[in-house]
């Protein structure tokens, strides 16, 4: 949760000004340097750490997409068939064509 505050994903739903993150270089940055943390969250499958994990990703789209992309299947494949999150609803990233074709 903490990972999602940091860099911004909060603020930026909140339309509150301060956006965390804004150029394309410090959020692959940070995902660079928290890849292996956001990773295991992924891996591990707790419904609440996959719900902040997919907005924090949302968040990185533009930065690394095809990282986000294999990030967030990950999380709902792997992760998430643990506690059955993959069956909610994550339309917003999958639908998001802009995201689709930047990768």
């Amino acid at each position: 949760m903490q990972l999602y505050f940091s860099c911004g994903a909060y603020n930026k739903k909140k339309d509150s000004g301060d956006v965390g993150l804004q150029s394309i270089e410090s959020k692959q940055a940070f995902l660079n340097e928290t890849f292996p943390i956001l990773e295991r969250i992924a891996n591990v499958g707790v419904p609440s750490a996959i719900h902040y994990l997919l907005e924090v990703l949302v968040f990185m789209m533009d930065a690394e997409p095809n990282k986000v992309f294999d990030l967030t299947t990950k999380a709902l494949l792997v992760g998430g068939q643990k506690h059955d999150y993959q069956n909610e609803d994550q339309r917003e990233l999958f639908n998001n064509t802009t995201h689709r074709k930047n990768s």
